[in-house]
């Protein structure tokens, strides 16, 4: 009984591992094709995996809904994306008409 536990949870954990491979390469070609709402359909499966919140962000900026997009770049805590995403946040706020705020992220 113990051994069929062990191979059920495997087969699950290695399931949803390579449903994120799929889920991941159809967000990457979504975005690719300028498809953004697929694409962020896509990166909303996977939030939390490393760069997705910030390709997600990124696909709302491309797809004009900077709201969504400055609320997802906020969520970005790796340190690797730090200058892009406070440098797209400048974006954003300035879209949004938030100079004074793009330029205090651009200078961050």
């Amino acid at each position: 009984m113990k051994q069929l536990f062990i191979l059920v949870f495997c087969a699950i954990f290695l399931q949803a591992g390579f449903l994120d491979f799929i889920d991941v390469s159809h967000a990457k070609k979504s975005y690719a094709k300028k498809d953004y709402k697929n694409a962020i359909s896509g990166y909303k499966k996977i939030q939390g995996k490393s760069g997705a919140t910030y390709d997600l962000a990124n696909s709302y900026y491309k797809n004009k809904n900077y709201k969504k997009a400055l609320s997802a770049y906020k969520k970005v805590s790796d340190p690797k994306l730090q200058f892009k995403k406070l440098h797209n946040m400048g974006n954003t706020y300035a879209h949004l008409g938030k100079i004074d705020e793009a330029i205090k992220s651009y200078e961050d």
